[in-house]
């Protein structure tokens, strides 16, 4: 391909991913799409709301600073509501990258109600979770699930002093997805609300996080207090609802926001989420939307052939292969 060709086809790119970018396009498309997942695969009110960064160094109000996990980067965020029962994405919003969590949630489901979505149920990621966020649901009538975040020290501290002694006992032991974890229910309401939290401890997770714990200390040289301090939450979590389930339910309804890991690892995957080679914010919107038009589209490929193939590449690949030629009609 010669470099005007390519230039050619760069400036048609920027073109296309700016046009995707306007807002009625976008609104266009997530009505569509609200559509069709209505008409042909279910209306289930109940959402998963999670985001992922989008690392970058463009120059547009959109990348900002950001210190999440530890991790500082320039990125922008996009915030995807997956529908529960079907696991597709439903829309996205984007933010500035030092923008938090639990500032963009009550926005999210106000956007969703503009779609008609009427969330009675979230299932969040413990950044969207904090005391105002709790409460606003509650007085919206919606319920939740989610993981509290030890920055919550008032509540988790409170479920730690409450339900750790005796959480390792045989009635309080879950099998699920060939993992084991003790779980017990521990109250935790106010004068306003009654939550139920549940401490849970996951025996795989606490020997990796030990382990993890082990080799880091390692370089620091802590002592054996100190160790000993490190060694006393790993495999620890703890999920707070608005609801009272049974310990082997509520993980079951905990762990389906894997459902919105699996769509970002296909967005940044086979779908090119990343890396952003665009320049002009309207242009980053254009790619969002086109990488998650491409994702949807790779979850449905992958649901429809599932039986034939475990790995939707696998199936494409078989296809590229094929090397069909197209014959004049009437042969």
């Amino acid at each position: 391909m010669s470099s005007l060709t390519k230039n050619a086809v760069c400036l048609h790119m920027m073109s296309l991913l700016d046009g995707l970018g306007k807002e009625e396009i976008r609104r266009s498309y997530f009505k569509a799409r609200i559509k069709w997942l209505k008409e042909y695969v279910c209306n289930d009110p109940a959402i998963i709301i999670d985001s992922t960064g989008l690392p970058n160094s463009i120059k547009i109000n959109m990348t900002q600073i950001s210190s999440r996990n530890g991790k500082v980067s320039n990125e922008a965020r996009m915030i995807t509501a997956i529908q529960r029962d079907s696991g597709y994405p439903i829309m996205f919003r984007a933010i500035p990258g030092n923008i938090v969590g639990v500032i963009a949630l009550s926005t999210t489901i106000t956007t969703l109600a503009e779609y008609d979505i009427q969330t009675d149920l979230v299932m969040l990621d413990a950044g969207y979770v904090s005391l105002e966020n709790m409460n606003s649901l509650f007085s919206s009538g919606i319920e939740f699930v989610a993981r509290l975040p030890e920055k919550n020290k008032d509540i988790y501290n409170s479920v730690l002093a409450k339900g750790l002694d005796g959480l390792k006992r045989p009635e309080n032991l879950v099998e699920f997805n060939r993992r084991y974890v003790y779980a017990r229910q521990v109250d935790c309401s106010n004068d306003k609300h009654t939550a139920y939290a549940y401490l849970c401890y996951d025996v795989d997770a606490s020997g990796d996080e030990s382990h993890k714990a082990i080799k880091h200390s390692c370089k620091k040289k802590n002592s054996e207090r100190e160790m000993h301090k490190l060694f006393e939450t790993p495999g620890l979590f703890v999920i707070i609802s608005s609801h009272p389930y049974q310990p082997d339910d509520i993980l079951t309804i905990y762990y389906t926001r894997q459902l919105a890991e699996r769509y970002f690892d296909i967005s940044k995957g086979i779908s090119r989420l990343t890396p952003l080679r665009v320049h002009k914010e309207q242009s980053v919107l254009g790619h969002m939307l086109l990488s998650q038009i491409a994702a949807a589209i790779n979850l449905y490929v992958q649901k429809k052939m599932h039986s034939s193939f475990e790995d939707s590449e696998e199936m494409l690949m078989g296809l590229r292969n094929q090397n069909v030629s197209c014959m004049p009609a009437g042969l």
